[in-house]
């Protein structure tokens, strides 16, 4: 589709009033050329999708009044890719949802890899923190591709874990491309696209961060991915709705468990309740993935962990050492075998389990290999 032609003109200025078109502006494509949809007056729209008048009239207004050859400026100017319903280029994983985008916008590499979402509160626990980083960080380190929204909190430490694991990372936002949100995360919305990755809205390049964006681009993050992981937040969290839309998806729901006196638990423990999966590490996640992408990353996650294994040096060596020759042996246990206070234990301990090379069962810890 060349990037001056009229047909992404009229697709632009349709996406640009998307909060008028939702639920039926793509059925109507499949009939309609957006040139046509365009022509046509608000009673003859409202006649053939059954919207309201007053909803055609407005959506009209909104797309016929967009500047598209301003907004095309700042796609080339951004160095940013545009994909449109209907496509020969458009991901399948979209096109197959209730309610697909008309358009989205890209900016990095569109490519498509087995991802898995995680998502949860923008204030973690030290818990929180905790898990994220460790099931982040395997799991991209695996070779599969990690998706969130690049929010604060879980998602923010879901994209920085991928990346330490030199893996792909995927953030799907809710303002303009032009218009990253939070704005502290700028820098790290750049180190995405260079190291592989991409970040996608499918709003227009300056949209603001609007509150009623983000429930609607919650079903891109897990339209895109196989399954969706929540870690952490109250019945009210936006991630409970990414979790909701990955069930109408068919995707996986998972969730990491919490306690049952702290908030951030609740939203987990009702997806647990509701038949979500338990998930507290990444071979819990190899368990709930389908079984034609868990085997290849089984395999991919043994050989990383045997390979980091032999890279260890000094004092955290010392401790591999210990838990490889005593498994299912304790952190109070490895302090007096060790000599290291119990908080020192503790730090290596994290980084062992975040590198992938040691897991942790009941307070008891073994090697994963």
């Amino acid at each position: 589709m060349e990037i001056n032609s009229e047909k992404v003109k009229t697709f632009l200025k349709i996406n640009s009033a998307w909060i008028y078109a939702r639920g039926w502006i793509t059925e109507y494509l499949k009939n309609f050329s957006p040139e046509d949809i365009l022509k046509k007056d608000p009673l003859e729209i409202s006649f053939e999708t059954g919207i309201s008048f007053e909803k055609a009239s407005s959506f009209l207004k909104k797309a016929l009044s967009f500047d598209a050859d301003r907004e095309m400026e700042k796609v080339i100017k951004s160095r940013c890719l545009l994909f449109f319903f209907g496509d020969k280029n458009y991901p399948e994983c979209f096109s197959q949802m209730p309610d697909p985008p008309v358009a989205f916008y890209v900016k990095g590499n569109l490519e498509l890899c087995d991802f898995l979402a995680i998502v949860g509160t923008r204030k973690p626990d030290e818990y929180g923190i905790k898990m994220t980083s460790k099931i982040a960080f395997d799991v991209a380190k695996s070779g599969m591709g990690i998706a969130s929204g690049l929010a604060r909190g879980v998602d923010t430490l879901a994209h920085k874990a991928a990346l330490k694991a030199n893996g792909r990372t995927a953030a799907i936002i809710g303002s303009g491309l032009n218009n990253i949100y939070p704005p502290e995360n700028k820098k790290l919305a750049d180190e995405i696209c260079d190291k592989g990755g991409f970040v996608m809205s499918e709003y227009v390049m300056d949209e603001p961060p609007l509150k009623t964006n983000f429930p609607a681009r919650n079903r891109l993050i897990s339209a895109l991915s196989w399954g969706t992981l929540v870690i952490e937040g109250d019945y009210a969290s936006g991630a409970l709705i990414t979790a909701r839309h990955a069930l109408v998806q068919g995707k996986e729901v998972m969730a990491v468990p919490g306690r049952v006196d702290n908030p951030l638990s609740n939203g987990p423990n009702k997806l647990l309740k509701d038949g979500a999966s338990p998930v507290s590490s990444f071979n819990d996640v190899l368990d709930v993935m389908p079984f034609y992408l868990s085997g290849k990353y089984f395999t991919a996650n043994k050989k990383e962990e045997k390979s980091l294994s032999r890279e260890l040096e000094g004092d955290i060596k010392k401790i591999y050492n210990f838990i490889s020759a005593n498994p299912g042996i304790n952190s109070d246990e490895l302090s007096v075998a060790s000599g290291f206070p119990v908080s020192q234990i503790f730090n290596f301990l994290f980084e062992l389990e975040t590198a992938g090379i040691i897991s942790q069962r009941a307070g008891r810890y073994y090697t994963a290999e």
